[in-house]
């Protein structure tokens, strides 16, 4: 079945199902303008005086279903996903704030996006440059299982009365403060993956429990030897720099005396890789080629990583004599 199939299959399987609860309920199929540009199919569904609703994305639904999964279970899903987030929504998210700037602002942050790929959005919202990126700003609504992000546009610093100035400010305030960045080594990060691809989570092990027939000190061990054995043969001198809730992480690259700390302390200047919207890593100039470096970023860019969470196509470099991020010329 093709993409277009399937959506409207599911469409119309998940309003016949929700009908029976909700009578008034309509299902629809929106194409949603994500960052970069990028369209995504989605489920809106549309209730008389709800000011808010979850969306919900269809794109690895359908990769479910490619792979086998029945197209019934994946509406149940859907059905289920929609009432949890709906009820989120109404304890959490009251749209109305949004038209208050004293009740949203300390709920105001920063991220960084690409300049060349979002030229229409950046017509529309406030935002500033810096590097070949742009900053712009969002209000984060979170609870501990839900999250939602509201981007700020133009219309709203009209409504609230403030300039784009103070709300950098006081978005930065915010960032700074409440998104506090962390320095990865990347051994450490594949460590983890592998311990999730065994166990089916990042979480401590288990004393008690048997992982396909290791236990837990076994597992730690056997990872532990496989990463050291890649070590021994080629050194896996890269770093991860994002925030501690991992997401849009990359603006960290911004934050006073990260990159400054860090390079003191390692005694070596750094290639930075916008690696995504959410993190960059970190490199060090001695270990690597701008160029290979460069042509890594675009391949993955184009070939591997969601189109959604690119950040540039070029890479930077921080010198400690000079404490500046600037694009490296390849």
């Amino acid at each position: 079945m093709y993409y277009e199939d399937f959506t409207e299959d599911v469409r119309e399987r998940v309003e016949d199902l929700i009908q029976e609860e909700i009578p008034e309920c309509i299902v629809t199929v929106r194409n949603v303008v994500k960052n970069n540009g990028v369209r995504r199919k989605a489920l809106s569904f549309v209730v008389k005086d709800e000011k808010a609703t979850p969306t919900i994305y269809l794109r690895e639904f359908y990769e479910d279903y490619r792979e086998g999964r029945d197209l019934d279970d994946i509406c149940e899903e859907i059905i289920e996903t929609y009432k949890r987030g709906l009820s989120r929504f109404q304890n959490e998210i009251d749209v109305e704030d949004f038209t208050d700037y004293e009740k949203v602002k300390d709920q105001i942050y920063l991220k960084l996006i690409n300049q060349e790929m979002n030229k229409v959005l950046l017509k529309d919202v406030p935002w500033r440059a810096y590097l070949d990126l742009g900053i712009v700003y969002y209000v984060a609504v979170s609870s501990d299982e839900c999250s939602a992000t509201i981007l700020i546009h133009n219309e709203h610093l009209q409504h609230w009365g403030i300039s784009e100035n103070e709300l950098y400010e006081k978005a930065r305030e915010n960032t700074l403060s409440k998104r506090k960045p962390e320095i990865l080594r990347m051994k450490d990060v594949i460590k983890d993956m592998i311990i999730e691809r065994i166990t089916g989570s990042t979480d401590i092990l288990a004393e008690d429990v048997e992982y396909d027939g290791k236990t837990k000190d076994e597992v730690e061990e056997m990872v532990n030897e496989e990463i050291e054995k890649i070590e021994s043969q080629k050194p896996m001198e890269m770093f991860i720099l994002t925030n501690d809730i991992k997401t849009n992480g990359a603006v960290c690259m911004m934050y006073p005396n990260v990159l400054k700390d860090f390079a003191d302390e390692q005694e070596l200047d750094l290639f930075i890789i916008p690696s995504s919207i959410h993190e960059v890593l970190l490199v060090p100039k001695r270990t690597g080629s701008a160029k290979r470096l460069n042509e890594i970023l675009n391949d993955v860019n184009k070939n591997s990583l969601d189109s959604v969470e690119i950040l540039s196509n070029k890479i930077y470099s921080y010198n400690r004599e000079d404490d500046e991020v600037i694009i490296e010329e390849v």
